[in-house]
């Protein structure tokens, strides 16, 4: 799954679209706001946390990172509610989010065992 699933292009077009359909919602946000970093930062929580434990070495993982790792990306950055809806008018980027969130649940299930 890590290599096959989650080494996809980063969906740069469906966030550009995103931005220009909700742009009145964007210009709302906080100026710190960037849905490329905040989503590029979500995957590499979920993809770094999966290194740590394809390594054997997840006793290593920094505490925030295991409390990152239990939000979705619509948990961890809620300002972006507006279009969780309409994830799917995106499909490179309901596909690279619905790879992401299916690896942070595995690792979920892995923790908790």
């Amino acid at each position: 799954m890590y290599n096959l699933e989650l080494t996809g292009p980063f969906p740069y077009k469906d966030l550009k679209r995103i931005k220009q359909h909700f742009e009145l919602e964007f210009s709302l946000l906080s100026e710190e706001a960037c849905l490329n970093a905040d989503f590029n930062d979500y995957c590499m929580t979920v993809a770094g946390t999966i290194s740590y434990v394809l390594n054997g070495s997840e006793e290593n993982i920094p505490p925030r990172q295991m409390l990152l790792i239990k939000l979705d990306f619509f948990e961890r950055f809620p300002s972006y509610k507006f279009f969780e809806n309409k994830v799917s008018d995106y499909p490179a980027l309901q596909k690279e989010l619905n790879s992401f969130e299916k690896a942070r649940e595995l690792l979920i299930r892995y923790f908790i065992r």
